[in-house]
């Protein structure tokens, strides 16, 4: 029963984005296209680029990496346990 529901999920993403893949990359583009806007591009930029910083420095800002290990820590060993080495 899972793989005909995997295999049926397969097909509907092939048939949903065949199209998107098909117009993008095989089909030939116009001559004289224009860059996107800047409205455009700047939300992409601006992901990269904190997904960037907090790769970089993961505990800068909002203590992410402190929270990640207290969550893990207390997981793992429970509430009271001692937590990771």
């Amino acid at each position: 029963v899972f793989v005909v529901v995997l295999v049926v999920s397969g097909l509907f993403n092939i048939a949903y984005f065949f199209p998107i893949i098909s117009d993008a990359f095989l089909k030939s583009s116009p001559v004289g296209g224009t860059d996107a806007r800047p409205i455009i591009t700047a939300p992409v930029v601006l992901s990269a680029g904190i997904a960037i910083m907090l790769g970089l420095f993961p505990d800068a800002g909002f203590h992410f990496y402190s929270l990640a290990r207290l969550a893990a820590s207390t997981i793992v060993m429970g509430p009271n346990g001692g937590g990771l080495p």
